[in-house]
């Protein structure tokens, strides 16, 4: 083999490496998965939520991993366990990621507005349920528009951080 087809075979092998990689549905064990439409998109990704007192905090990213482009999060205070939760101004919030780690844009529930979580179950470490909510752009790029509508199932793993 001469030196440029080695070359040649060396990067096709590459890239078919890191396009195994991207394309790998495997969910670590630490996540859970979250499907959901975002300004009339949808998009399936990893899905985390944590209690903290009595505040359950959930994470969504889409796709799954560190360069996500999407992220929500979703707050709650007052978690009592399955059941309907109101989410007031800015509980729901969805991010547009650059690189990882830039906020490119973000979207959060309004004033005077609200959304909902729906908590169908809590079983050992794992939470289910559904959350929707409208969001208006406020900080960056709008690339979903000034408004959209997010609407989503998960299960996530459940973490309870010790006292």
């Amino acid at each position: 083999m001469h030196p440029p087809s080695m070359l040649r075979t060396v990067c096709l092998a590459a890239l078919v490496a890191v396009a195994a990689c991207e394309s790998a549905t495997d969910t670590p064990a630490r996540e859970g998965r979250f499907t959901f439409s975002w300004g009339g998109k949808q998009f399936e990704g990893n899905a985390q939520a944590e209690v903290y007192g009595d505040s359950l905090y959930l994470r969504g990213s889409s796709p799954g991993g560190a360069m996500s482009p999407l992220e929500v999060s979703v707050t709650v205070a007052d978690f009592q366990g399955p059941g309907e939760y109101a989410l007031g101004p800015a509980a729901g919030v969805m991010r547009y990621i650059l690189g990882g780690d830039v906020i490119t844009g973000t979207y959060s529930i309004p004033p005077a507005e609200t959304g909902t979580l729906v908590v169908t179950a809590v079983s050992g470490e794992t939470v289910t349920g559904r959350v929707e909510f409208d969001a208006d752009a406020h900080a960056g790029s709008a690339p979903a528009g000034t408004r959209a509508r997010f609407q989503g199932e998960f299960q996530a793993k459940l973490v309870r951080p010790r006292p």
